[in-house]
């Protein structure tokens, strides 16, 4: 069973770099990150609520350590589904690729998916290994 460890606080996106972020309470999650927001080193960083002035694309009700366990796993959050590839040094935070496009609200659930018996993420999340 998949493991609820926050909701959704904040969603932001920084489409112009050096400029103030654009505060959501919606977003579409597309394979390149928040709709409207600009290319950076990865598709979307989170933060935890204790770290919410960083620049992040989502803010999470969770513990900063909680996101740091979350590495090399997946989460769901809202309808899309992120995989967690590794902290964002020197920011506050982790950095995740998508790997199932989707929407995500302020006050939407984020969970840690699990992968079923036997299986993979992959086969947890629907990827497709590549993408």
């Amino acid at each position: 069973m998949d493991q609820v460890v926050g909701v959704v606080r904040e969603i932001r996106i920084h489409p112009v770099k050096g400029q103030p972020g654009v505060e959501l309470t919606e977003s579409d999650v597309v394979a390149t990150g928040l709709a409207g927001d600009r290319p950076k080193r990865s598709p979307v960083l989170l933060v935890a609520e204790a770290d919410a002035d960083a620049r992040a694309n989502l803010v999470l009700s969770c513990a900063p350590a909680d996101l740091t366990a979350a590495v090399q796993r997946s989460l769901r959050v809202g309808t899309a589904a992120l995989r967690v590839t590794g902290p964002a040094t020197p920011c506050p935070g982790v950095y995740a690729e998508v790997t199932d496009q989707g929407r995500v609200r302020v006050g939407d659930p984020v969970a840690l998916l699990t992968p079923p018996p036997g299986g993979s993420e992959t086969a947890a999340t629907g990827a497709v290994p590549g993408r």
